[in-house]
């Protein structure tokens, strides 16, 4: 027994002394590099969903050549009503919380749980940025995100932290990608001594509900664009044109459950051009492709 106990202390002991390395490792890197996270969307739960079987079924849909029109776009809409509303709708402020704790999609305690984890991962990023000791590194920390919620952004205001988001401009702010080229300062009263604000770059690299297009411009977006999708899409339940998909669907089980359908039933154009006009990569396995033919997206992703 003396023995074995003796082992188990020098097994803890040196366990301390690998741990410590570690984390001594880790400060030299935060105090040397630039830092950067990509943010993925399971740290938008749990009031938001993952994407579960979405991308399988919009990829799958995608690569069906031959099917009408109609039966396309009524999936293809079916899917999509499925990411707006576990994803993209609950970020709208008319958005009716669910009922149910903190562990629940959609309710008000998982978003204040889900605001409030952001708060405190920006909290300690911050406190990193202004105690390390280098400066030749600016205090900059990039954000890249493939998530296209709003978390972040409200996060950052209500911690009071200075972010750039990449839009520029008070009564109609643009993005504009060379505004992540800046470095803020803050200077004393007395002396005018100066020195450098920590800033979060936030890089959205399938772009945001906040995003709108006009001309050849994105603009920053008061979501009314996410309102009238909405709009279109209880109208479009009234007429029950939609199929109910869950994380057992397939493709092929829609297209046989649309061959029992009135043919004469409402096609979902008017749904699918108001979603098409918000400003995302759709989470399909071709959405890298699009990505790299669309110049902003293309160029955000050159920058990671």
């Amino acid at each position: 027994m003396l023995s074995v106990s003796s082992l188990s202390c020098k097994e803890h002991y040196a366990s301390k002394i690998s741990n410590t390395m570690r984390i001594e490792k880790l400060k030299d890197l935060i105090q040397s590099c630039h830092i950067n996270f990509m943010l993925g969307s399971g740290i938008s739960r749990p009031y938001l969903s993952t994407l579960n079987n979405i991308e399988t079924l919009l990829t799958d849909l995608s690569q069906q050549k031959d099917l009408d029109l109609d039966v396309y776009d009524r999936i293809k809409a079916s899917i999509y009503k499925v990411y707006f509303t576990e994803v993209m709708w609950p970020n709208d402020k008319e958005y009716e919380y669910k009922d149910g704790d903190e562990n629940k999609q959609g309710t008000k305690a998982s978003f204040e749980l889900t605001l409030k984890n952001y708060k405190l991962f920006l909290i300690s990023l911050n406190e990193i940025l202004l105690f390390r000791y280098s400066g030749i590194l600016n205090k900059q920390i990039n954000l890249f995100s493939t998530n296209i919620d709003l978390f972040v952004e409200k996060a950052i205001e209500e911690t009071k932290h200075e972010f750039n988001d990449g839009f520029k401009g008070r009564l109609q702010p643009k993005y504009d990608l060379s505004n992540f080229q800046k470095s803020y300062f803050k200077t004393t009263l007395q002396y005018e001594n100066k020195s450098e604000i920590p800033v979060f770059n936030i890089l959205k690299v399938h772009g945001s509900l906040n995003w709108e297009k006009e001309s050849d411009n994105i603009i920053h977006s008061d979501l009314s664009h996410v309102l009238k999708v909405q709009k279109q899409l209880i109208k479009l339940d009234k007429k029950t044109v939609l199929h109910n998909i869950d994380k057992n669907t397939t493709v092929e089980n829609l297209i046989d459950i649309d061959k029992l359908l009135d043919p004469t039933k409402l096609t979902p154009s008017s749904f699918l051009e108001e979603y098409e006009k918000i400003l995302v990569v759709n989470p399909t396995k071709e959405k890298f492709e699009r990505s790299v033919i669309d110049d902003k997206f293309y160029e955000l992703l050159c920058m990671y």
